[in-house]
């Protein structure tokens, strides 16, 4: 399955901050780079990029409706997206038979895409009791992408990684893990993801599902709960 292009507003997790605009934006630029995003501002604008990546043939839509570790110059507390926004790309999702699924890092972001109809999230990193509590209301899925911040605190200052995202790493690190530790224990659905991203050898690790059990199961998470979030259909994780 596969999302294409995600969608993000300006000075967005997925507009590239350092580029200008018309070079950020997948169906303007004159190249091609990692991570390009189609950038929307306004209902209309979403609208319009939700139905572009669908007449792509896309899966699912993916969008952005927080900041993030791996953008320069917002951060993951940043709510984005309005929820009139997410609301209009749910509904042409839903039109077509498709899901939406959104990187939220923090709270108020989160919150927003749940009450519009979002049902997949990942990260979580900063989760607070209103958002874990409408996580359960709602039935959604959250995918807590451990690995990620592992590997790239780990291997990222020898592979260059920028120095102000490895300062959002260590800030984020054990306000992630809490994080999900709550969610579990709230019984919040969980699911595996690593989040590996393209730029430094040793976080390609497409695939490595396995990474992502044990750093739940390092979490607390119970070893059988930790394997249901890899394989098992529907019921992902109910704390048992």
């Amino acid at each position: 399955m596969a999302s294409g292009y995600p969608l993000s507003q300006t000075f967005g997790h997925g507009d590239i901050h350092f580029l200008p605009p018309e070079l950020a934006d997948a169906r303007t630029s004159k190249i091609k780079v990692p991570f390009q995003s189609l950038l929307c501002d306004g209902e209309d604008e979403f609208r319009k990029g939700a139905r572009y990546v669908l007449r792509e043939g896309v899966d699912f839509i993916k969008i952005f409706v927080t900041g993030g570790v791996a953008s320069q110059k917002d951060k993951p507390e940043f709510p984005q997206m309005t929820r009139g926004e997410i609301a209009a790309v749910v509904e042409e999702a839903r039109r077509a038979g498709r899901l939406v699924h959104a990187h939220a890092e923090s709270s108020e972001g989160y919150i927003n895409a749940v009450e519009e109809g979002v049902k997949t999230l990942a990260h979580g990193m900063d989760l607070n009791q209103d958002a874990i509590n409408l996580s359960v209301e709602k039935d959604v899925t959250l995918i807590p992408t451990l690995s990620i911040v592992d590997v790239a605190l780990k291997f990222g200052p020898s592979n260059n990684l920028p120095e102000w995202m490895l300062e959002k790493l260590k800030e984020v690190h054990e306000i992630h893990a809490e994080s999900i530790k709550r969610a579990y224990r709230e019984r919040v659905r969980l699911a595996t993801g690593t989040d590996f991203f393209i730029g430094a050898k040793e976080v390609q690790l497409y695939g490595l599902n396995s990474l992502e059990i044990k750093l739940l199961v390092d979490l607390g998470v119970k070893p059988m709960d930790a394997l249901k979030a890899v394989i098992k259909e529907g019921e992902i994780v109910k704390q048992s």
